[in-house]
């Protein structure tokens, strides 16, 4: 009776798909710019768990509730999005459950392409506003080389002067290659995704599964019959034979 009531209350159920893309990060740490000059991650061993916690963030969230449309909004993606670090490569699984087999697919797509967006717009906007900082430091280097230049005219033999004018353009060169540097790492860079994996419609649901519940009734009420049955034979003080002691 448990197993075929099992059956049917898992029966009546709403159908559950789930659909799982996988996507393969780019290593900032193989770049040639420091990537704490992008802030593109705060701990290297944290790496992944960070990104899949931006994946997960209102913000990546709410842009994904947008390119879906109003089906959705940020609310209820957080409910039905899962991201988790694989911990043999770079990779972040994603998945998403709906009562639509194709929702599912949809949404882990709107969610993989509004994390790429977040995130090249944000290496860029790092990008520029170190850039910003490094060219700073280049005008005054420029500054204190015109300065250096001008005093060495005066004094052509002053070795302190020619040694700190050297070292002025080599400082000048540093920050220019930087400069050029980090736009470079950011185009490449770009959306932080060196490989995507998108998910395929789900063939069968993951829940309700009748046959399993039905299964699972049986095992528990088994037990909890076998588990009453024992109790009240525990319990049973009647002699069935005649050789049984008072």
């Amino acid at each position: 009776m448990a197993a075929l009531l099992g059956y049917f209350l898992s029966s009546q159920s709403a159908a559950v798909y789930q659909a799982e893309g996988l996507v393969l990060l780019t290593d900032p740490r193989a770049g040639t710019t420091s990537a704490s000059e992008l802030s593109l991650f705060w701990n290297p061993t944290r790496y992944l768990r960070n990104q899949a916690e931006v994946m997960q963030s209102p913000i990546v969230l709410n842009r994904a509730a947008e390119i879906l449309g109003s089906s959705y909004t940020a609310e209820d993606l957080a409910d039905i999005v899962d991201v988790n670090a694989e911990n043999d490569v770079d990779a972040l699984t994603v998945s998403a459950t709906d009562g639509d087999a194709q929702a599912p697919v949809d949404i882990v797509n709107a969610v993989v392409q509004a994390y790429g967006e977040v995130v090249s717009e944000e290496v860029q906007r790092n990008a520029v506003d170190t850039a910003s900082g490094l060219e700073a430091s280049k005008a005054l280097l420029q500054e204190r080389l015109g300065e250096l230049d001008a005093l060495i005219a005066e004094n052509p033999d002053d070795t302190a002067l020619e040694a700190e004018r050297q070292s002025t353009k080599e400082a000048l060169i540093d920050v220019d290659t930087r400069i050029k540097d980090i736009g470079t790492q950011a185009l490449l860079y770009g959306t932080g995704i060196q490989l995507y994996i998108d998910p395929q419609p789900p063939a069968d649901q993951i829940a309700p599964r009748p046959a399993r519940n039905a299964a699972i009734a049986f095992v528990l009420a088994a037990l909890a019959a076998g588990a009453y049955a024992w109790w009240r034979a525990e319990q049973d003080q009647r002699a069935e034979t005649k050789d049984v002691p008072d």
